[in-house]
Parts: C-alpha cells; sequence; structure tokens
C-alpha cells in the first residue's frame, strides 16, 4: 500500500453505498453510513445508479453479502466478548451501525495512518449526528509496527474475550504474514475469543470446464492484476479446503466456512455471485495452541445455526 488513503477501502465501502439505492426489502448491508465516507468521485459514481450496479455486480452481490456474513456473526457474538478488533478497518461503519448492540463494548479499529486520517475527518464532520460507542482508533502501519502494541495503545486488554474482524486483507499479504497474524491474533484474545475473515481462492478450470468456472477463473486472474496496477496487489490465496488447517495451525478453529455461491443461496442473490473467487470463515480461538492439530472436519455448513 502507498503512502495515501486506500483505493479498494473506498471501493469497498461504495458498494455498500450501492446497496442502499435498493429498496429496504432488498438490501444486503443496510449501510446508511457508507456514502459520506466517498470521494467526490465515487459520489458520483454512486449517482449512476442501475448502470453502476450492473457493471459491478458479480463483485457486488459477493462483497455485500461477505460484509452480511460478518455482521450476522458479530452480532450474535457480542454478548459473549469483552471487545472488538477491527484490523484493517478502511471505511467500515459497523461500530455506528451496532451502536445500540456494542452497549458499552470497546470497539478497537487499526488501519493506515493515511486511510485512518481521513475517515477521522469524516466522522468530525458528523460529531453530535452518529451514534458514540467506545470506538479507539490505532493509526500505524502495520508494516513496521506490531499488531499488539498498537491495540494495547489505546486501552485493549490482552486475554480478555476478543472478536476479531480482518475483513478484506489477507490477500494483500504472503502467506508468511497471514500465518503471523492469525497466530498474533489468538495469542491477543483469550478463550471465548472469535475471528471472522475472508480469504480469495483459486481454482484453475480443467478442459471439461464450463463457462460459469471459466468465468470465475478469469476474474481470479484478472482483479489481482487489476488491484496491482492501483498498488495494493494480490499476494495470497488458499482454496476453502485450505482454510481450515492454516487456522488450526495458528490456534484456531473453524466454526464455519461459507463459499460465495452459499452466501449468494443465503441472500438470494443470482448465482453469478458465485463466480466471484472469495470466501468467509468464522473461526473460535482453539483451546490449545497444538502445531499438529488436525483440521476441524466438524466445521458447520452454511446455512446452520452456530452451536454457541
Amino acid at each position: 500500500m502507498q503512502d495515501r488513503p486506500s483505493t479498494t477501502a473506498e471501493v469497498v465501502c461504495w458498494f455498500r453505498a450501492l446497496d442502499q439505492q435498493l429498496p429496504p426489502e432488498q438490501r444486503v448491508v443496510d449501510d446508511a453510513y457508507a456514502a459520506r465516507f466517498l470521494t467526490k468521485h465515487g459520489r458520483a459514481a454512486l449517482r449512476l445508479g442501475p448502470v453502476a450496479r450492473h457493471a459491478g455486480r458479480r463483485l457486488a452481490d459477493y462483497i455485500r453479502a461477505r460484509h452480511r456474513f460478518i455482521d450476522d456473526v458479530l452480532v450474535a457474538a457480542l454478548p459473549d466478548v469483552d471487545q472488538v478488533a477491527l484490523v484493517g478497518a478502511g471505511y467500515d461503519a459497523r461500530a455506528w451501525r451496532f451502536a445500540e448492540h456494542l452497549g458499552g463494548t470497546p470497539w478497537f479499529e487499526v488501519d493506515h495512518p493515511a486511510t485512518a486520517a481521513r475517515k477521522a475527518k469524516v466522522v468530525a464532520r458528523h460529531d453530535g449526528a452518529w451514534p458514540r460507542p467506545d470506538r479507539r482508533v490505532a493509526a500505524v502501519d502495520l508494516r513496521t509496527h506490531d499488531l499488539g502494541q498498537a491495540l494495547t495503545s489505546v486501552g485493549f486488554v490482552r486475554g480478555a474475550r476478543t472478536f476479531f474482524i480482518w475483513e478484506g486483507v489477507s490477500m494483500y499479504l504472503s502467506e508468511a504474514d497471514v500465518s503471523r497474524a492469525l497466530s498474533g491474533f489468538a495469542e491477543l484474545g483469550g478463550p471465548g475469543s472469535r475471528l471472522a475473515l475472508d480469504f480469495w481462492t483459486t481454482s484453475p478450470p480443467g478442459a471439461s470446464a464450463s463457462a460459469a468456472q471459466r468465468g470465475r477463473a478469469a476474474v481470479e486472474r484478472f482483479a489481482p492484476r487489476l488491484l496491482g496496477v492501483i498498488g495494493e496487489p494480490f499476494l495470497f490465496a488458499t482454496p476453502p479446503s485450505g482454510a481450515g488447517p492454516l487456522l488450526a495451525r495458528s490456534g484456531w478453529a473453524a466454526v464455519e466456512i461459507a463459499t460465495a455461491r452459499d452466501l449468494a443461496s443465503r441472500h438470494d442473490l443470482p448465482d453469478h455471485a458465485a463466480l466471484h473467487a472469495g470466501f468467509v470463515v468464522h473461526a473460535a480461538r482453539a483451546v490449545a495452541r497444538d502445531p499438529e492439530r488436525r483440521p476441524v472436519d466438524s466445521a458447520r455448513p452454511a446455512g446452520q445455526e452456530a452451536r454457541r
């Protein structure tokens, strides 16, 4: 990432803002704050309405379904955690959207100083009009700063039951850095901690691949190259079958793994959403750290109610 506000953070925010133009019953993520974080160019694109939705519908459907997945897991977990840590916050508005659910639960955000500074300016413009959760921000570059130190500097309690959100970040890191981050979350959060995150996946089409499979593969090849052009290249991907072992090696046990197809079905979205090469995971902190721990075979299939 360059030393400027994240472009992809605004793109993701734009998709949430676009969702607001749909009738309430068709919205997947009801984020009334998203449009406030857009630049003038983003707001101009938003005015294109149906044209904009059609142009980016595949990616938009996945992004908003991914966000909703994490919303639902977070709200369900809030009664049983002591704090929330959003790492790579971007223009996420959950602290305000779920202020009533949070009550007095501390909400921590960590992000690059350039993005955090722009977000702070937007928030300041609406001071007094928005809810006031116990939101604390650590504006640091995690390439050069320790996550634990960044969080504790703003009041994060090591060893407390924590809900970690790591959305839209893993694909920009190396595999080694992803593993280190996951292990870091497990070390920072105490027993009962939860984690919601997403991964980019790869699935090269075979000779007999369908048009949909080939379309998905094209998305997988094109998106990382496009993001590389704007200075935010993709570096890591794993198939859904690799998520459980990766998490287990880092101190987490998979609770649910939901593919883009699962999310499309859950929210009654067109099947084209399944072409997008991403999936989301809800995990719980493992009881004991064990590098030889076998992958969790009982990860809850998408759509089933979590046992808590």
